[in-house]
């Protein structure tokens, strides 16, 4: 990781971080390593599956080492090695060391398998008494460019036993590294020109580098403060809160935009999500988050600014519980939206020339490190999602043209745990979304959030990505240049282990790409900031040029590098972009490439549609030496000779024309350089005639056709397509030689109405074009489930075939439901997107109603069907207990809102202990509640009332208490022995069969424990005569009566004598 410290405003610069040990490899040879099967003993997994009899240990003869194969073979035995299968792409041929022994001539052939099924067979000479190499093309034996080679053997062929021989140092020979294969007709797909981007770019740097983004990110941006232009430095310096260089609101921003647009990039502007932004005094006072003079001595102190501490005290433990009012204020979205609208307010929507592209905030899985003193506790899961949510929703509601670009976590291990997780190595997080990762789990939620809503609140799906092993470091060691040399590996190859702390399998592009795909389709991928660091070596800038070809090869969309580099790395960036000075740049269509070995030479090609011509970039990681490059191309029609363009120091140096011979480009290069070929499509032959399909649908393919004055001359003819607008991608028709004729068909893309578009030609020295229309048409539309509950909400989905046009398509929405959408609705689907949600609500109904939306676009329209359900009864709820007598409240809920008229929910009682009743749910209403007497019991009682709509039955339970109203003697006070009475009363008449109280009192005589009093049926209460103990005093005597769990006391008092 690359800690990046902003100064004074925007300023940057970078501090390396010290990495882990790495792997050590030798240099390479002159091609590509070899594949030893034998050399003393079977190496590499290979085994002795022979039928003949074998000494795979024999001391003598040997060739080299301490032991050969010896081999006595009968009629048809043979030596047989057997690999599990190998692809043979990478290597030439077999090679062994044969010797007949003392007599030699014996007859043998080998022949290859492919998975155990044999290939022809190939026959040696008569074998001499002496040592002797053989090599066999592996097509000769069958076995070329094959993935299934699972082994060979070396085989008597006279059919009768021969001598003994010996077979030493057996292997497959590697192709040479510098063989390189291109196809222009493979892998076609177009590389975003926003790979090519910066962070913090000066408008100088911009221009000369023909950057097309700059980012302006980082640290201080997650504290940017809008309305001061202050910002916090974080944990990068001293956790200080500094004014910027203009109090205007938004400064700050606005010249980085104005700054950027002037060198014709794209700025991409951060939108701080932390919850904290900087503060700044009234007269640019600076504010530290961990003052000394507050906190206490800390063990490191700004020189500058003794006050300023670095947030640990001198017994090394952090200082926690500091207040971030210290040197901030509080922000959130609300805080944010103004921003927003004077940004577009003042640079215009994106689509119009305003700013296309906003990032939410900087490493946000980082800010319990980076800003611990503002966010102490690390980022949940939930905290990215919502933040992502409102403040993606807040940038669409301003600038709906706009992109929004996240999750900018701080390296790969970020899109597997949240900060939280991070912080405290529990998991807890992580466990409590169902053990997902953290950015399927938030793509998975973003789409639902987007069906929801009709909102993509993120476009671009971030992160940042810096080596994690010693090729971080600033160590240029021949073994740090090796695993520079293979560490971008990292970002596509799904077979290579990270040879860093993380040891996993990343490939980081496809990666990011399968989530997408299997979450939320349609997101596009960045790496935000990135950088191997050495820039100032040939080391670091093969990486840089490595780094440029394998985003361009894998379909990347944004990347900006952290930082401008230095010389040479900065070359090996502008021979993608601006290798003459001109802004002549590196094609625009990656093609096929493929070479032997990509750690020690790798190639990327494309087509440059300004003018067809093939541009190749051949990046030799070899350290010393030079290395002969043979470039073989396929599909494409050559000039006969190619320009050439190299950075072998610290200078881009047009080296002479290279000759293309029969489609072969051959030239030696230096260790460590970059080499771009740039190689002119033949001049085009004369047309005689350029058409078209007169129309097409929109993402339907519309097929051009081509014919020449004279028979294509061998090699064939190319003949480029050019479209005038996107709505047609260009093209190639490709005529055999000696046919007069050809064609090609051309994908169509989405359009906001039909587009009448021009296809253009070359043809000798002039041009031939036709006009095609292409018609506005959209995939499909949808509703989000196929029914539900009217007034409950639903999205209906409109799809286009791909990608919407600058300006976005707007499709006319109606329906049967002219409530949920009134005739005449208009849609937009963003420029950009394939699609997009609109929210809606069906009406209540009575019954099961079938809806219709239908979408129009242009000629052609579209309809879905929703099933309404009406609302049925979803719960019923009561309270768990009541004291008889007394009301209670039950509420009915519904699942959707009642229709006109609502709905009457009756609800019948299991027990006369409580009354059933009626509950009325009003139209539009989702539940409704009445009011249910209870009654007297002899005991506790549980009585179920159950609630029924539309056949759906629920049920609620409650226990009616058995309660008592009151017990009272017949007076306050009398003499002992002189008879009284005690009284017993309920809240209501007592039910059947009488209610029973059990009764006691302090005067165990005249009341004994257990005394039982039968209340009547139909009786309120009943009078029990007593007789108080005489007493030599004064005394008060309690009497209680308990009904179930109800209890009541009342006291009397005995006078004496």
């Amino acid at each position: 990781m690359l800690l990046k410290h902003s100064i004074a405003g925007f300023r940057t610069f970078l501090i390396p971080l010290l990495a882990v040990p790495a792997m050590l490899l030798t240099g390479p040879a002159a091609r590509s390593q070899d594949l030893a099967i034998y050399t003393d003993s079977l190496q590499n997994g290979w085994q002795n599956w022979s039928w003949a009899t074998t000494d795979l240990g024999n001391g003598s003869p040997v060739h080299a080492g301490a032991d050969s194969i010896s081999v006595t073979a009968g009629g048809w035995a043979a030596l047989y090695l057997h690999s599990n299968p190998i692809d043979t792409s990478p290597y030439t041929s077999l090679s062994f060391w044969i010797n007949g022994g003392p007599t030699g001539g014996q007859l043998l052939q080998v022949a290859a398998d492919r998975n155990g099924g044999g290939q022809a067979g190939y026959q040696l000479s008569p074998l001499t008494s002496g040592w002797q190499q053989i090599t066999i093309p592996l097509s000769a034996l069958g076995v070329a460019d094959v993935t299934d080679f699972d082994g060979f053997y070396i085989q008597d062929r006279t059919g009768t036993s021969q001598p003994t021989f010996y077979v030493d140092d057996i292997s497959l020979i590697g192709l040479p590294i510098g063989s390189v294969s291109i196809d222009a007709a493979a892998n076609v797909h177009p590389i975003s020109p926003y790979i090519y981007g910066i962070n913090w770019g000066s408008p100088a740097q911009l221009l000369d580098m023909n950057s097309r983004t700059n980012r302006g990110g980082g640290n201080t941006m997650s504290t940017y403060n809008w309305k001061n232009n202050a910002s916090n430095h974080a944990a990068d310096w001293f956790f200080e809160s500094l004014g910027g260089s203009s109090t205007v609101p938004g400064d700050g921003e606005d010249s980085f935009i104005t700054s950027t647009k002037s060198a014709n990039a794209e700025p991409m502007v951060t939108i701080p999500t932390l919850g904290w932004v900087a503060k700044e005094g009234p007269n640019g006072e600076r504010y530290a988050s961990f003052s000394v003079a507050k906190y206490g001595a800390q063990t490191s102190t700004d020189p500058w600014w003794p006050d300023a501490g670095n947030g640990y005290l001198l017994n090394g433990s952090a200082v926690t519980g500091n207040d971030p009012n210290d040197a901030f204020v509080p922000s959130d979205v609300n805080y944010i939206k103004p921003d927003l609208a004077r940004i577009v307010s003042k640079f215009g929507q994106a689509a119009n020339g305003g700013v296309k592209f906003y990032i939410l905030d900087n490493e946000v899985d980082a800010w319990h490190s980076t800003h611990r003193d503002a966010h102490p506790v690390g980022a949940t899961i939930d905290e990215m999602l919502n933040d992502t949510e409102a403040y993606g929703s807040a940038v669409k509601a301003a600038d709906p043209t706009a992109k929004v670009v996240g999750l900018e976590v701080w390296n790969w291990t970020g899109c597997f745990t949240s900060g939280y997780d991070a912080q405290h190595g529990q998991g807890t997080d992580r466990s409590s979304h169902g053990n997902m990762d953290v950015y399927p789990y938030i793509l998975q939620q973003l789409k639902a959030y987007e069906q929801a809503t009709g909102v993509r609140a993120l476009d671009y799906l971030s992160i940042h990505f810096y080596p994690q092993g010693n090729d971080a470091s600033g160590d240029n060691s021949v073994a740090n240049q090796l695993l520079r040399n293979r560490a971008t590996r990292q970002l596509w190859d799904r077979n290579y282990t990270s040879e860093s702390w993380m040891n996993t399998k990343i490939y980081a592009i496809p990666h990011l790409k399968d989530w997408i795909n299997t979450y939320y389709p349609g997101t596009k991928t960045a790496i935000t900031e990135y950088n191997w660091g050495v820039e100032n070596t040939m080391n670091g800038a093969t990486t840089m040029a490595d780094e440029l070809g394998v985003f361009g090869r894998e379909g990347l969309d944004i990347a900006t590098r952290w930082g401008v580099p230095a010389s040479p790395s900065y070359e090996a960036f502008k021979l993608y972009t601006n290798y003459d000075g001109n802004k002549s740049t590196f094609g625009d269509t990656s093609v096929g490439a493929t070479v032997v070995n990509p750690d020690y030479l790798s190639t990327f090609a494309a087509i440059r549609s300004s003018d067809g011509a093939l541009t190749i970039m051949v990046i030799n990681k070899t350290l010393s030496g030079t290395t002969p490059v043979t470039l073989n191309i396929a599909n494409f029609k050559a000039a006969s000779s190619s320009h050439v363009w190299q950075v072998s120091s610290p200078a881009i140096v047009q080296q002479p024309d290279v000759p293309v011979t029969s489609g072969t480009i051959s030239l030696t290069v230096p260790a460590s350089s970059i080499t771009l070929f740039v190689v002119p499509t033949l001049t085009s032959p004369i047309l005689k005639t350029l058409t078209a399909s007169a129309s097409a649908v929109a993402g339907a393919n519309l097929t051009a056709y081509a014919t020449l004055q004279q028979p294509a001359p061998v090699g064939g003819a190319h003949i480029l397509i050019s479209s005038s607008s996107p709505a047609i991608s260009s093209g190639m028709i490709v005529i055999p030689a000696g046919a007069s004729s050809g064609s090609t068909a051309l994908a169509t893309h989405p359009v906001a109405a039909d587009a009448l578009v021009t296809l253009s030609a070359p043809s000798g020295d002039a041009t031939k074009s036709v006009n095609a229309a292409v018609l506005a048409s959209f995939q499909n539309i949808a509703f989000a489930a196929p029914s539900g509950y009217g007034g409950l909400a639903t999205a209906i989905g409109v799809a286009l075939s791909g990608p919407a046009p600058a300006g976005g398509v707007t499709v006319t929405l109606s329906s049967s439901d002219s409530k949920m959408l009134p005739a005449g609705t208009r849609f937009t689907i963003p420029a950009g997107s394939s699609g997009a949600w609109l929210k809606v609500t069906p009406t209540p109904v009575t019954s099961d109603t079938v809806v219709t939306a239908t979408a129009t676009l242009g000629s052609v329209t579209k309809s879905a069907s929703y099933t309404v359900k009406p609302a049925t009864l979803q719960s019923v709820t009561a309270p768990a207990t009541v004291n008889a007598g007394l009301n209670i409240t039950v509420r009915a809920y519904l699942t959707g809102p009642a229709p006109a008229g609502g709905i009457a929910v009756p609800v019948v009682s299991s027990s006369a202990a409580i009354t059933g009743s009626t509950i009325s749910v009003p139209a539009g209403a989702v539940n409704g509640s009445g009011v249910f007497g209870s009654h007297p019991v002899a005991a506790d009682t549980l009585v179920t009332l159950t609630g029924s709509v539309g056949g759906v039955t629920k049920s609620a339970n409650v226990t009616v208490l058995a309660s008592l109203q009151t017990i009272a003697f017949s007076a306050p006070s009398g003499k002992g022995g002189v008879s009284a009475a005690i009284g017993v009363a309920l809240s209501g008449p007592a039910p059947a069969g009488g209610v029973t109280v059990t009764l006691s009192s302090s005067d165990s005589k005249m009341l004994p424990a257990g005394t039982q009093l039968t209340i009547p049926a139909g009786s309120y209460g009943v009078w029990l005569r007593i007789t108080p103990s005489k007493v030599s005093a004064d005394t008060i005597i309690t009497a209680t009566a308990m009904l179930g769990s109800s209890s009541k006391t009342a006291s009397y008092t005995v006078t004496g004598p």
